[in-house]
């Protein structure tokens, strides 16, 4: 399987940029869509988002946003993957929804779960 890079309408005429999308080829079914927070160049992030939420919400996919929980509000996401906890975590889950689903990187570290 090889990923596909996915670029936004505005980025079309530009040499391709890695805006985090990587969606996996000839699998049966893809499921979930993780987005980089590398937005380097995007004018509306927020609309952005929604447009692959939209895409995925077509075939029951779920997206999560790395690391940008700021963005649950102002986007049709699914919930916030963090690379690590960070140190106000417990006001950041206060503040995004209970339906958002939250993942965490954990590499070895088994103390992490």
């Amino acid at each position: 399987m090889s990923p596909v890079r996915t670029r936004s309408p505005a980025q079309s005429k530009k040499p391709q940029q890695n805006v985090g999308v990587f969606l996996c080829e000839k699998t049966p079914k893809t499921s979930l869509v993780a987005l980089w927070d590398n937005f380097k160049g995007l004018e509306n992030i927020p609309e952005f988002i929604d447009k692959i939420c939209n895409i995925c919400k077509l075939k029951s996919v779920p997206v999560l946003l790395n690391n940008r929980w700021e963005l649950l509000k102002a986007t049709k996401a699914d919930g916030v993957h963090f690379d690590e906890i960070p140190s106000k975590y417990k006001t950041i889950k206060k503040s995004i929804s209970e339906k958002s689903l939250v993942g965490l990187t954990c590499n070895k570290d088994l103390e992490i779960i």
